[in-house]
């Protein structure tokens, strides 16, 4: 397949520096000026391609193997971690069995080019970490630095958008073992192309508590010299790590979230459903949605945030009901897209509390915005892609899906 002619479609123009992404794949070979390409572990061509769209539309993303077929998949690709302009790639091939194999992941390190005078974007192959080691998206992070010598000294976190190489480290942090507060941290640094492991453990004094039970949901980036990074169950808490310290054995530092709304409700399920949080402007913001299941009612938003690099405590910021949001009046266009919905006299209701709405997803640029959707997403970094002003094409058509024209609705609102 070429890449040039009528297949050649430039991406929209993303005014905002963030994107709402859907983390898995469609299959499908139709390029842009975001396609990359490289080879798999077999030698076979592989290409990924991004379909960037401004917010609160969904971005898509679509890999293609032109030597295989779609069922060559063993299932779809998925991006496990993003950080300004990288992207951390999976991507099993062969039967459904190649799943439990755990050497038949390949992994890829995506790179979008930088704009006018900087390189095309860039699709790595990654090595393997071993036949031992399996990541998830839930417990695998990326850390994007300024410099790129080894002998630079601790470097701090790369600002979104700015020039010059820089390096990244991959870092994915795994229970270790029956011994309490005992973790393994495995890190990928891009300057030496090798990973490594280090015993991460927990102090002590914080062994105790509801974190005993600690599942990763989500994974942030603080950054600072020590480049820190959360381990994010967004039931109970964080797991606070430094991954560029040199020690053999890393400390973690443990902080609860804020005490849910409903303290008589039982925290179980997907907390990512009624939960999120992101870093924001230096400060480490939390949102919950209480009172939230899948019965249209009246349902609470609530935020909390706390300074990133800084100790201290959870603040208090914005609480909402639903009941009190009116689309109609500020936006009166986008609420005739809405469901129509009525109460059971039959009278349209003008407000949210009726409406299905789940994942909240944290703006990363807008103060006390949030998006509903209807599925799982992602608000990642927009990648820098190259500012063109064209009209993006349609996704192409995911593998098993019978939508021709995928629609992924979400809701933005500021708190």
């Amino acid at each position: 397949m070429t890449m040039t002619g009528a297949w050649w479609r430039t991406p929209p123009c993303i005014r905002q520096s963030t994107v709402l992404l859907d983390f898995t794949a469609y299959i499908d070979g139709r390029p842009n000026a975001t396609t990359a390409w490289s080879k798999t572990s077999g030698g076979d061509r592989i290409i990924v391609t991004f379909w960037p769209a401004q917010p609160p539309r969904v971005s898509y993303f679509s890999v293609s193997c032109p030597d295989l077929k779609p069922g060559d998949f063993a299932e779809e690709p998925v991006i496990m971690a993003s950080e300004d302009d990288v992207v951390l790639l999976c991507v099993v091939l062969g039967t459904r069995a190649a799943i439990a194999k755990r050497d038949s992941f390949d992994y890829f390190v995506y790179q979008a080019a930088g704009g006018c005078g900087m390189p095309s974007s860039s699709l790595k192959p990654l090595k393997h970490p071993g036949p031992s080691r399996i990541f998830h998206d839930c417990n695998v992070g990326l850390l994007r630095c300024r410099g790129s010598k080894l002998d630079d000294g601790l470097p701090t976190l790369r600002s979104h958008g700015s020039k010059g190489d820089g390096f990244y480290v991959i870092a994915a942090l795994r229970y270790a073992s029956m011994v309490p507060g005992r973790y393994d941290l495995y890190t990928y640094d891009s300057r030496t192309e090798e990973w490594a492991t280090k015993v991460a453990l927990l102090r002590q004094e914080q062994e105790l508590g509801h974190h005993s039970s600690h599942k990763h949901t989500k994974v942030i980036t603080v950054g600072g010299k020590a480049g820190t990074m959360g381990w994010v169950d967004l039931w109970r808490g964080i797991l606070f790590c430094d991954v560029l310290r040199e020690d053999h054995t890393v400390p973690l530092c443990y902080v609860a979230l804020p005490a849910p709304l409903n303290p008589d409700r039982k925290l179980q399920g997907g907390p990512r459903v009624a939960r999120d949080i992101a870093v924001v402007n230096g400060c480490i913001k939390h949102m919950s949605v209480a009172d939230f299941d899948f019965i249209a009612d009246d349902w609470t938003a609530a935020t909390w945030s706390r300074k990133a690099l800084e100790k201290g405590s959870w603040q208090p910021g914005c609480k909402v009901h639903a009941s009190q949001i009116s689309a109609r009046k500020k936006k009166p266009v986008q609420f005739e897209l809405l469901p129509k919905l009525v109460d059971d006299q039959g009278t349209p209701q003008p407000t949210l509390e009726r409406l299905h709405t789940a994942h909240p997803t944290l703006s990363l640029h807008e103060d006390n915005v949030v998006y509903f959707g209807w599925l799982a997403l992602t608000l990642a970094p927009a990648l820098r892609f190259p500012v063109l002003t064209t009209t993006p094409r349609r996704p192409p058509l995911r593998t098993g899906d019978h939508r021709l024209q995928p629609t992924q609705p979400t809701l933005q609102g500021r708190l």
